[in-house]
């Protein structure tokens, strides 16, 4: 596992991202939302602030801006992260993704289909998927050879108020774990 100390130790941790991408700590893992963005104090300090109590990892989302906001904010952000040593992930959005450079991207079960995504960002960007416990094939779909998703996460193992989905509390994750297994055991993908 590649954590956020020992990557800033990297010369040119950018690219190490890239070469490395599987070795990316997920731990503590950031998503912005739009009220996130607007809020008090500036998002590139609560960015800061985030980094410096643990995060390993931050997701860019954004539902309501537009593609001129949702391309500034993010060139704001690239260089904190990149001295932090910490991946910025776009969600759902492969093209300002490459416009950025940024360091990977996150869909959902109703966005671009993994596979197409995988196709515009390369092989060397990150790729996460979010998966739906009720449909085992989601997981198949995200880590199959023309996608091979770097993470998959199931939608919300607990209520929250940013999006508006029946929970699937820890026996859903349990289950997201267990079709992660088989795919990957069928698929014959290193552990």
């Amino acid at each position: 596992r590649l954590t956020r100390q020992s990557s800033r130790d990297l010369p040119n941790n950018r690219p190490m991202f890239r070469r490395l991408r599987r070795l990316v700590d997920y731990g503590v893992y950031l998503v912005t939302d739009d009220a996130f963005v607007t809020g008090g104090s500036s998002i590139e300090r609560r960015i800061t602030e985030a980094i410096r109590g643990g995060v390993t990892c931050v997701q860019l989302r954004l539902k309501k801006a537009s593609d001129h906001e949702f391309l500034d904010l993010g060139r704001r952000l690239k260089p904190i992260l990149q001295r932090y040593g910490v991946p910025l992930i776009v969600n759902n959005r492969a093209d300002i993704a490459v416009a950025l450079d940024a360091d990977g991207v996150h869909v959902g079960q109703d966005d671009m289909p993994p596979s197409a995504v995988r196709s515009i960002i390369g092989p060397e960007r990150i790729l996460g998927v979010t998966v739906d416990v009720k449909r085992p094939e989601s997981v198949w779909e995200a880590l199959k050879e023309d996608a091979r998703a770097d993470y998959v996460a199931p939608n919300a193992i607990f209520a929250t108020s940013t999006k508006q989905v029946q929970p699937i509390g820890p026996e859903g994750l349990a289950a997201v774990e267990r079709h992660v297994a088989a795919a990957a055991a069928d698929l014959r993908l290193p552990s």
